[in-house]
């Protein structure tokens, strides 16, 4: 990453001048020196960076809104060479465009380019997972969801999906066990304890209260009563419905 690199060779060069030159401190002070420099320098070229990102990231969003997909994918792969200057920008790039070719039914770039985004990015390991499972391969769609689960740890939708999954495949226990490391991570959510409840039962789960994130993966088709715009609350990349006219 240029930043990084940039900043590293700015902070090295000072510590080795000060070192070198034998100025007051000596070599431990030119370490502090260096380090408070790439500390200074990487602040700085990512605020830089920042202000160039966020118009047009806002740009994509409008296009988003106003069904203006095309558009929006041009003006976000536009952006994809300046993931070579920041840490995890790529991925954080690349789950954008994944989640509206997700949204377009175009399943076959929209997995493409979300194994590219970061595992952080718990929406974009849900996309795939829901793309992966529906192409039969459930293993992998666990995978991509365990990926998540590891920096989103109270992301209780990530436990449910993967409990959905393994249910699919008639595996009960595996769906036990991911609802229960689930109540693990947020002993209090309600609707994972009565997921939990229900396939203990031998019930089927019951995963309206996630509403059109749930319903926005495309394992069952949503309510008419969630297709009201009002009742809409969609995470960024999922697409709404339109209002009709009256």
């Amino acid at each position: 990453m240029y930043t990084i690199l940039i900043a590293s060779g700015l902070g090295l060069l000072l510590a080795l001048i000060w070192g070198l030159v034998g100025l007051w401190g000596g070599w431990w002070l030119g370490v502090v020196l260096g380090l408070l420099i790439f500390v200074a320098v990487f602040v700085i070229i990512s605020r830089v960076i920042g202000k160039r990102l966020e118009p047009k990231l806002l740009q994509s969003q409008r296009q988003v809104q106003s069904g203006a997909g095309q558009a929006a994918l041009q003006t976000l792969e536009a952006l994809l060479p300046m993931g070579k200057w920041q840490p995890m920008l790529t991925g954080q790039i690349e789950s954008q465009i994944g989640s509206i070719y997700f949204s377009m039914g175009k399943d076959e770039p929209a997995l493409s380019h979300l194994s590219k985004a970061s595992g952080r990015v718990a929406e974009a390991q849900l996309m795939m997972a829901s793309i992966l499972s529906r192409r039969k391969q459930p293993e992998a769609a666990l995978k991509a969801l365990g990926t998540a689960i590891k920096f989103n740890r109270k992301h209780m939708l990530l436990y449910n999906t993967a409990a959905y999954i393994a249910l699919q495949g008639n595996d009960r226990d595996a769906a036990i066990t991911h609802l229960q490391k689930g109540i693990q991570a947020e002993r209090d959510h309600k609707a994972t304890q009565e997921n939990l409840n229900r396939i203990q039962n031998g019930k089927k789960l019951q995963m309206k209260s996630f509403g059109m994130n749930w319903y926005g993966l495309k394992f069952e088709r949503p309510p008419n009563s969630l297709l009201q715009p009002a009742a809409q609350s969609m995470r960024p990349g999922f697409r709404q419905q339109k209002r009709r006219p009256r």
